[in-house]
């Protein structure tokens, strides 16, 4: 989920700079967390590739802006290529936490 989201965060900043955007996460103390959370591998591999893809186009498409900034609806600053940097990072770090997941399982 966090691709999307800051995706979002990143084409507002650049079409708009100092935006204000709402909070893209839901409050969890609110919602019904006690049942567990099934997941289906394909879509989710399928949306990763696509949001993937799609924040690629956006990056590699843009040649101005990156030092736009937008604010979060709670004063919070976000610059735009400090949003795709942080994207990146958050994008790499969570493969790396499944692919230890998945070893650690013996999944091969």
């Amino acid at each position: 989920m966090v691709i999307p989201i800051l995706r979002d965060a990143i084409e507002r900043i650049l079409a708009s700079d100092g935006c204000v955007a709402s909070d893209p996460c839901p409050d969890l103390d609110t919602e019904d967390n006690t049942q567990p959370l099934v997941l289906c591998p394909t879509p989710i591999l399928d949306a990763l590739e696509r949001e993937g893809a799609a924040l690629a186009r956006l990056a590699a498409g843009t040649d101005k802006g990156w030092g736009h900034w937008g604010y979060m609806d709670d004063g919070q600053p976000w610059q735009a290529e400090a949003t795709l940097f942080h994207a990146a990072h958050d994008t790499t770090h969570h493969l790396a936490d499944v692919a230890d997941g998945l070893f650690a399982i013996g999944a091969r």
